[in-house]
């Protein structure tokens, strides 16, 4: 199943884009191709798609293009549906994260219009809108993406040097976070990473417990036992925590690939807020980071430059280079994404509760 693109009315065949869904035991040329990408990441890796697969979690869709023969993009995308089955079709959207990922040629902003294409005509689920986030919209992308009807909105997010001296990454931090970081230490707060399925377990509840009280969807248990278990395995994932007392009072979810962290998912207790156990866990996340010779931190997103949000004064403390690279969103069903809207902050405050 594909989907053929020309460059131009006088093409050669030679020159046609062709687009095709790829399944993972056909994925050597397409891993091939986002290894030595400039912008590969693990959310555009198989081993993404093959997390998602057979899962509740969202249905995933990888898609390749191709110039006579030769790779030159690929697209890593999943379906959500984020509350009750009984609301299925006012909650579900796709999404790819830190992609679509296309050659630096000269018919590049086709290539990317093409995937973008492909991936509206094969997302599963029938989603109220399609949102992207692209590594890098320049204007070219934003062009070819504006006329199949994407509309580009600010996205920030901040990233961190660690291919610097601990002492450089340390002064880049805030004072105020310094301090905290500090008081969590004299607290005797210990940091450790989860290998295993029951230490797990008493990890996700810190997460999903800290979500829930942000009335922010979280994935459930099994997704994250299937991600230590095949993820873990291939080296593209880690869990942290801060422990006080034995329990776990902080945790996180980074993804590793290649030079890169990505602080994918983090929660705490509240009850255990005046330990600062999340400034010691950013804290001992990038030590780490540094000591396995990765050379870059990526906090996971800040938000709409335009919309106050809270943990954007928590992540731009921490020193990092804050960047806008940008989002683009397309709504399918306006109706039904209006509804959906109006619903999804009820059953934020309902979660809250």
């Amino acid at each position: 199943m594909g989907l053929e693109v020309a460059n131009s009315p006088r093409s050669s065949l030679e020159d046609r884009i062709e687009v095709e869904v790829v399944t993972a035991s056909e994925g050597a040329d397409f891993e091939e191709f986002v290894a030595h990408h400039p912008d590969g990441n693990p959310f555009q890796t198989f081993g993404m798609l093959e997390l998602y697969e057979g899962t509740l979690a969202g249905k995933p869709l990888a898609l390749r293009a191709s110039l006579g023969g030769t790779t030159v993009g690929t697209l890593v995308g999943v379906t959500f549906t984020e509350v009750s089955p009984l609301l299925s079709s006012l909650s579900s959207h796709a999404t790819v994260r830190l992609g679509p990922l296309v050659a630096r040629v000269k018919n590049r902003p086709e290539i990317f219009q093409a995937l973008l294409q492909a991936y509206q005509l094969h997302a599963e689920g029938s989603p109220l809108y399609i949102r992207v986030y692209p590594p890098g919209l320049d204007e070219d992308l934003s062009h070819a993406a504006g006329s199949l009807g994407f509309r580009r909105e600010g996205w920030l997010d901040y990233v961190i040097r660690l291919d610097r001296t601990e002492e450089a990454i340390w002064k880049g931090i805030k004072k105020v976070k310094r301090s905290a970081i500090r008081g969590a230490e004299r607290q005797g707060l210990e940091f450790k990473e989860v290998e295993d399925d029951k230490a797990l377990h008493r990890l996700y509840e810190v997460l999903a417990q800290s979500h829930r009280r942000a009335g922010i969807p979280v994935q459930n248990e099994e997704f994250f036992a299937k991600a230590l278990k095949t993820m873990g395995s291939k080296g593209l994932i880690r869990f942290f925590g801060v422990v006080h007392e034995g329990a776990f009072i902080a945790a996180c979810v980074v993804l590793t690939y290649r030079d890169m962290l990505y602080y994918w998912y983090a929660g705490f207790s509240l009850a255990a807020q005046r330990y600062r156990p999340n400034d010691l866990m950013v804290w001992r996340v990038l030590q780490w980071g540094r000591e396995q010779q990765r050379k870059r931190f990526v906090f996971g997103g800040a938000g709409n430059p335009d919309e106050p949000y809270g943990v954007r004064d928590f992540k731009r403390r921490f020193g990092g280079q804050e960047v806008d690279y940008g989002h683009l969103t397309k709504v399918l069903q306006p109706t039904q994404y209006g509804v959906a809207r109006r619903l999804f902050r009820i059953y934020r405050r309902f979660r809250r509760l």
